[in-house]
């Protein structure tokens, strides 16, 4: 049968831009810059990459904003982002800048995957407590929605991050920010994002019947 819906179901790349046994890193990078042209011909709807450090062939995106800007600059049509910036291990501020640049640069089709990471060593490489790592997260978050939507200058003085007289000369060209993307693998957290109106992620490893309560409750606090 054909289900009816006023939205049409929509595909997107995921991307870690891992290195290849037999590719030069000049080579694979290359090849990215012509996988994401590739993407927007045959009609993907998003294309997103994610941050790795130190972890083996899968560290050729260590930096959001230089493998987004890529995309942003080898696409016309399709919308974009990280999925995610890694903000325990990040400088909010310096984040939501390059975030900025890219949602201009495109034209507005940037989209703001957020999160804490997924492996500990890259925490404890950059010298972060793992146990910190949600409350990193959670404090950054706030700071780059407030930094997305405050006109004017302002101060943050929180317990992780402390940024004094900021002045962003121009805000993002989506209004009021671009979408907020955070993964979750959790029924409850994903009711509250839900709520809240993010966008959730989920990594498929996991497994199908797992994400059908996840999902369930998201669209829950969706209706909410």
């Amino acid at each position: 049968g054909t289900i009816m819906s006023s939205k049409k179901m929509e595909f997107a790349v995921f991307s870690h831009i891992a290195e290849k046994a037999k590719s030069t890193i000049n080579t694979r990078l290359n090849e990215f810059t012509y996988e994401v042209r590739l993407a927007e011909e045959l009609g993907y709807d998003y294309f997103f990459t994610t941050e790795h450090h130190f972890s083996g062939r899968f560290s050729l995106s260590p930096s959001q904003a230089v493998s987004l800007a890529v995309i942003a600059q080898n696409s016309t049509r399709m919308r974009f982002g990280p999925m995610v910036v890694q903000l325990p291990i990040s400088q909010p501020l310096r984040v939501v800048e390059e975030l900025l640049i890219l949602d201009h640069m495109s034209g507005g089709r940037l989209e703001i995957g957020l999160g804490r990471g997924i492996t500990p060593h890259e925490h404890t490489s950059y010298g972060i407590p793992t146990k910190t790592d949600y409350a990193r997260f959670k404090e950054g978050l706030e700071f780059v929605l407030k930094a997305m939507t405050t006109e004017g200058r302002f101060s943050w003085v929180g317990e992780y991050y402390q940024y004094f007289d900021i002045e962003l000369p121009w805000g993002p060209l989506q209004k009021p920010c671009p979408p907020i993307w955070i993964p979750t693998n959790t029924a409850a957290t994903a009711y509250e994002y839900g709520k809240q109106g993010y966008g959730v992620g989920a990594f498929a490893v996991v497994g199908p019947d797992h994400f059908t309560k996840v999902f369930d409750e998201y669209r829950r606090g969706c209706d909410e």
